[in-house]
């Protein structure tokens, strides 16, 4: 399942010095192309968004 345009999701350290860190998937607020799973940007870690966020993954038992 797809969950592309919820929430920018937090990734790798943008830089050495970690004072920005990769955002990847878009989120509700962003108009297309910014909303598709393949965008990329990068914030502050310690700002405050209401569109950046992470994803809760559990494992699907069948």
């Amino acid at each position: 399942m797809d969950v592309g345009g919820n929430v920018w999701e937090w990734t790798d350290w943008y830089d050495e010095e970690k004072t920005s860190r990769w955002l990847r998937g878009g989120s509700w607020s962003d108009l297309w192309p910014s909303a598709r799973v393949s965008a990329r940007d990068n914030y502050s870690p310690h700002g405050s968004y209401n569109d950046v966020g992470f994803r809760v993954v559990a494992p699907v038992v069948s």
